[in-house]
């Protein structure tokens, strides 16, 4: 017997899509919680099974990190005298 699962309903993140914090935003600060909504009940879709992985410049990856457990994004380095004011970062 072979079982089929359908993600019928796609995921939905919660919030803003941009995020602007001080250049003196403390190492290790949170700076965001990813707030997910999916209306799928069956393993292994629906919010309460969804994983979270972070993409992004290499700029970004190396100045913000996700905890995937808390969906937490924190700051992972120092931004102050640092020439960029933009990062891309994707979920």
């Amino acid at each position: 017997m072979i079982e089929v699962y359908r993600n019928l309903n796609t995921p939905e993140f919660l919030g803003s899509n941009t995020i602007t914090i001080n250049e003196d935003t403390p190492v290790g600060n949170s700076i965001f919680t990813f707030t997910v909504n999916d209306n799928d009940v069956d393993i292994p879709f629906g919010a309460n099974n969804l994983s979270l992985s972070v993409l992004g410049d290499r700029e970004a990856l190396s100045f913000f990190s996700l905890n995937t457990a808390t969906r937490v994004l924190t700051v992972s380095q120092n931004l102050r005298n640092r020439d960029q004011n933009i990062y891309y970062v994707r979920t």
